[in-house]
């Protein structure tokens, strides 16, 4: 049984170690001056100057300007402008958009990037392999059928090698461009 005495010597203990705690969590006004001081240069070091900002823009819009004039010079898009009648700036951003969308969906979600890269990669080449299979030129018929090949050795891989390691975060994406490489523009001739 305690009694009062050892209560009290128990609880002004407790109080001086309490007050060295506060003492050493509480800085002084210089101490905190010092500490604000310290960040607002560290925050001005890891922002780059005006100046900077400036060149980079600068770097940025040339970098932009040669990517523009490349897309102006692009054979492989004036074919596909001339094949689909359409704009290549449009193919350019739906392009870029649904490679987003499927880089996204894959990384954080594997089920979607098998779904959006079969589902992308078996639906139109199904519509145009019938559509060939019904013409009477057979060169058609032989571009399909060498996609299906590289469809079907693209499942292979994936049952024999992503099953084995980690998913890469940009195959579905790689998929994709080179499933719609073979597509569009006979790459798999």
């Amino acid at each position: 049984r305690m009694g009062r005495d050892s209560i009290d010597s128990f609880s002004s203990d407790r109080s001086d170690d309490d007050d060295k705690k506060n003492a050493a969590i509480f800085l002084s006004p210089e101490e905190v001056q010092d500490k604000i001081r310290d960040f607002n240069e560290a925050l001005k070091l890891s922002f780059p100057s005006k100046k900077e900002l400036r060149k980079h823009h600068k770097k940025a819009g040339k970098a932009w300007e040669k990517i523009a004039d490349a897309v102006e010079e692009s054979e492989y898009l004036e074919e596909l402008e001339e094949k689909f009648h359409v704009p290549r700036v449009y193919m350019l951003w739906t392009g870029a958009a649904v490679l987003a969308l499927v880089t996204v969906l894959s990384f954080f979600v594997r089920f979607m990037g098998i779904f959006m890269t079969r589902f992308l990669g078996f639906l139109y080449p199904t519509y145009a392999s019938i559509k060939a299979l019904i013409s009477e030129d057979k060169s058609d018929d032989t571009q399909w059928l060498m996609y299906w090949v590289l469809y079907a050795s693209f499942g292979l891989f994936e049952q024999v090698a992503l099953n084995q390691s980690k998913m890469l975060p940009v195959y579905f994406s790689l998929k994709i461009i080179f499933l719609m490489w073979a597509q569009m523009l006979g790459g798999a001739e």
